[in-house]
């Protein structure tokens, strides 16, 4: 089982945008994801939002967490992130090639 963790590194604002202050266009994020090995990889980016909507905008003081993983859950292909990150843990646990060197140097 992998658990699938949400970093949100940084938020990019319009200072001022329709009437509304500090509006959220950009978020910069992790998606990790940790096996029960704890064997971990990840993903990252920035993913820009739509347009806010007047009717029920939430100020920037007022965001929480969850907030921004929604908005990112809407816009963006959150399950094949996920497949992602556990094919990169399947071969990190049970990798297909492997990079040696020569034991002895043969000039």
């Amino acid at each position: 089982m992998i658990k699938f963790i949400w970093v949100i590194s940084a938020l990019d604002c319009d200072v001022n945008k329709e009437g509304l202050k500090n509006v959220v266009k950009t978020i910069h994020w992790r998606l990790l994801g940790v096996n029960d090995n704890n064997i971990s990889a990840e993903l990252f980016g920035a993913q820009t939002i739509g347009e806010p909507n007047k009717d029920n905008f939430k100020a920037f003081d007022d965001l929480e967490k969850q907030d921004i993983i929604d908005w990112l859950n809407a816009v963006m292909d959150v399950s094949t992130l996920e497949e992602n990150i556990a094919q990169k843990i399947e071969l990190i646990e049970n990798p297909t090639t492997v990079t040696l060197q020569l034991k002895k140097n043969n000039n």
